[in-house]
């Protein structure tokens, strides 16, 4: 009797365990990739979430400054005299005078260009405006002092090592990103504006984080993403004036704009990336 036999499969060849490894690599990096984009969908939507919150807070704000700016008397004292200093894109040289209580206001366009100075003074989205609302306004030279400033966001920004005189010189402030400034700022607004409800911003949990100043300065509380990324905040959204609007940069870290793309908040030249990832409040 012959018994049959069986002949012994040699080991995979070296080609063969290639084409395996290929395959399985492109397996992982399918599978990577999925995640990733669910993980940033999940992310995002938390971003979102958290920022109209933060949103529904500055609005709160922003209605009850523009009612007050709009029946105060501009010759109240908290109106002190401020010097005309005409600027060419905003005509300030009337509502300069109306401060001064130097003109009618009845006149429209000075009421007008009184009430966006006051938002300006009370929604800074950096910190030269959180100092000076208005350009014309910012002394020649460096002062350690803001007259027409918010009295509470000069002495919040103090605490922080920040303050009119430290610009250029000492701590440079003006060093400090705009998005970086901007997140500071929202977080400011809300704790100590004119019209703050007495909100902290350990009231608004993963919306605020540490942000880096300079390295004399530290850090600073803000708000940021769901990325731990600074959120950028404009009075001027997509070119319309008084539009508040809160954008994240999303998982590129870039905002995808120019220069003039958000209105009053300049961007830096290496922050413009893709805006499709983007996270705006309120939506586009």
């Amino acid at each position: 009797m012959h018994l049959k036999k069986h002949r012994r499969r040699g080991a995979f060849s070296l080609v063969e365990l290639l084409v395996v490894l290929a395959i399985i690599a492109v397996l992982i990096t399918l599978t990577a990739a999925a995640v990733m984009r669910f993980s940033d969908i999940g992310v995002g939507g938390a971003t979102k979430t958290n920022l109209n919150k933060v949103h529904l807070k500055l609005t709160e704000q922003w209605k009850g400054v523009t009612d007050g700016a709009g029946k105060e008397s501009l010759e109240s004292p908290i109106n002190t005299a401020v010097p005309p200093a005409p600027h060419p894109q905003y005509s300030y040289s009337s509502a300069a005078v109306a401060l001064s209580g130097g003109a009618n206001y009845a006149d429209e366009r000075v009421r007008k260009q009184y009430v966006a100075l006051r938002q300006r003074q009370a929604f800074p989205a950096s910190f030269a405006e959180a100092f000076w609302p208005h350009p014309s306004l910012k002394p020649a030279s460096p002062q350690k002092t803001a007259p027409f400033a918010w009295p509470a966001y000069v002495a919040y920004l103090a605490e922080l090592g920040i303050t009119p005189d430290q610009e250029a010189t000492g701590a440079s402030w003006g060093t400090i990103p705009q998005d970086v400034q901007a997140a500071v700022c929202v977080l400011m607004i809300i704790q100590k504006g004119p019209k703050n409800t007495g909100t902290t911003g350990d009231e608004l949990g993963s919306a605020v984080g540490q942000l880096p100043l300079t390295p004399l300065q530290g850090t600073a509380r803000g708000v940021v993403d769901a990325w731990k990324h600074p959120v950028l905040f404009t009075r001027r959204y997509q070119g319309k004036d008084a539009t508040l609007a809160l954008v994240s940069c999303g998982p590129d870290m870039k905002f995808g704009v120019d220069a003039t793309g958000y209105g009053d908040a300049t961007l830096a030249v290496g922050n413009q990336g893709d805006a499709r990832d983007n996270v705006v409040v309120p939506g586009q």
